[in-house]
């Protein structure tokens, strides 16, 4: 009682003394994250309710809302379900225009359906069953989606086929399906990969019995398969190119500017070359081979043309872990990153151009038990260093640190320099692979660190806002939001309503 009323005190003294005491941030129970709008103007939030909330960003008043309780939603087979199984909301995203929002349901416990909002009308133009809760609390992507063509035409699928609908109000065909691929004896699994220029799909498709409510055979065979998704090609909805995709493949690296494919195996990185346009289209240009570890993660830089191939790798022995996250908890590990020239037109293509090491630690988490992975790892935007980052900690003086440069290596030499970060794009939490130059963030809340923990972050596509939630580490569990512009290092908390679903007795 005597740390809520501490808390209480000084969440009311932090919002008289920051001058932010005329702006009302979002009141959502039970929230669970927020979103910014591609033009940072609105802020989306959701949670255990049934609607969606929209506000303004300049003063944080609501603009609207999308109730999800009296939607109509249908399974595959026809099947209706009832209006009162909603469980919430599981996610709230946006299109890349802006033009309409994209959220995701719980309902019935076990499903997960889509629905496509348009921000002008408010109105639902399209709605589908997007995936399934299965054993273990995966989540099977029976049907997924991406908004292409500036966001009038929407492109799904469900196992074996892909369908095109025309989501675009003003349209004549608006709502029809204006054309479908049918993928034969292959079905999708996980998610695609577009690109847009193009009118291309990227897509890893699979063989083997399949059926709606379960995950792909183990045993299947899976392949990496090129999709033209061009509606006025002669060619829309044929193969264009295709490779066997191992089980184990990482994420591929695709689309950029030069079209290049590097796809991670257990020991090697393949490049491909998707430019169809190129002689060399569909060829494989360079397999580039490493022992010891397999892949953490692959970064490619466009400009410069150089690939980055991270590695975990135990460097020092002292005994054998039978789980694979606790070999670097009872060994000890280091990053091994490998860049590589996959410029086609250098002398130097497809040779390995330097190597960097830098050591591997996992967090600890007491709460929960276990360790986590805070580690980061990107190229800064000119190519000329290797960034290593802590994702987010909070030190023993209260302060939160987010994206804190550990260190930074020349990419040429592979020595040691001092970090020289910039503010040009802040991206968190694995939002995108692209370069991450956000200098160290500091939130000083003045808060123990043995009672507290940050859980959750999201920034604005101006890279001037976030919102940050705190965790605490004692029973019962509470949480809350804080929000902070990152220019001017002001700080304030959500308006007291908030309070009422923080603290919890």
């Amino acid at each position: 009682m005597n740390r809520f009323l501490t808390v209480l005190l000084f969440l009311l003294g932090i919002s008289f003394s920051s001058g932010q005491e005329e702006i009302y941030w979002p009141d959502h129970e039970g929230m669970r994250l927020a979103r910014w709008s591609p033009d940072s103007k609105t802020i989306a939030t959701w949670g255990e309710g049934p609607a969606a909330r929209i506000w303004r960003d300049r003063d944080g008043s609501l603009a609207f809302e999308l109730d999800h309780s009296e939607l109509d939603r249908a399974l595959p087979g026809g099947e209706l379900i009832a209006r009162n199984n909603l469980d919430g909301l599981r996610n709230v995203d946006w299109s890349d225009d802006g033009r309409h929002i994209l959220t995701q349901a719980f309902v019935r416990g076990d499903l997960i359906f889509q629905h496509v909002w348009d921000v002008d009308t408010r109105e639902e133009v399209y709605s589908y069953l997007w995936g399934t809760k299965e054993y273990f609390g995966w989540y099977t992507n029976n049907k997924l989606h991406e908004i292409v063509h500036a966001g009038a035409l929407i492109a799904s699928w469900y196992d074996n086929s892909m369908s095109f609908t025309d989501i675009d109000p003003d349209s004549s065909t608006f709502g029809r399906e204006l054309a479908s691929i049918d993928f034969g004896e292959l079905v999708t699994w996980e998610t695609g990969r577009w690109n847009k220029t193009n009118d291309e799909v990227l897509l890893r498709l699979h063989t083997g019995w399949h059926t709606n409510w379960r995950r792909p055979c183990g045993g299947c065979e899976m392949f990496f398969t090129l999709i033209d998704a061009d509606l006025s090609s002669s060619t829309f909805g044929e193969i264009l190119w295709q490779s066997e995709a191992a089980g184990e493949a990482s994420d591929p690296i695709w689309p950029n500017a030069h079209d290049l494919l590097a796809i991670s195996r257990t020991d090697s990185v393949e490049l491909w070359d998707l430019d169809r346009e190129s002689e060399r289209f569909g060829m494989r240009l360079a397999r580039m081979e490493f022992s010891g570890a397999k892949p953490y993660d692959m970064l490619y830089h466009e400009r410069s043309q150089r690939l980055a191939v991270v590695r975990v790798a135990i460097v020092e022995q002292h005994r054998e872990s039978y789980r694979d996250w606790e070999r670097c908890v009872v060994n000890e590990c280091e990053f091994v990153v490998s860049v590589w020239d996959v410029d086609i037109e250098s002398r130097t293509f497809g040779q390995r151009l330097l190597e960097i090491r830098h050591p591997y630690r996992l967090k600890e988490d007491k709460l929960e038990g276990g360790y986590n992975d805070t580690n980061l790892v990107r190229l800064n935007k000119s190519a000329t260093q290797v960034h290593f980052y802590t994702r987010g900690l909070m030190l023993n003086n209260g302060v939160v640190r987010l994206n804190d440069e550990a260190a930074a290596y020349d990419l040429v030499t592979g020595a040691a320099e001092e970090p020289r970060p910039h503010l040009s794009e802040l991206r968190l939490y694995n939002e995108t692979r692209s370069v991450i130059e956000a200098p160290p963030i500091e939130i000083d809340i003045d808060f123990d660190r043995e009672h507290w923990r940050w859980d959750a972050v999201t920034s604005n596509p101006a890279g001037n806002k976030i919102v940050l939630q705190l965790v605490s580490n004692d029973v019962p569990f509470t949480e809350y939001w804080l929000i902070q512009n990152i220019e001017t290092g002001e700080y304030f908390f959500p308006p007291e309503t908030w309070s009422d679903t923080v603290f919890q007795g």
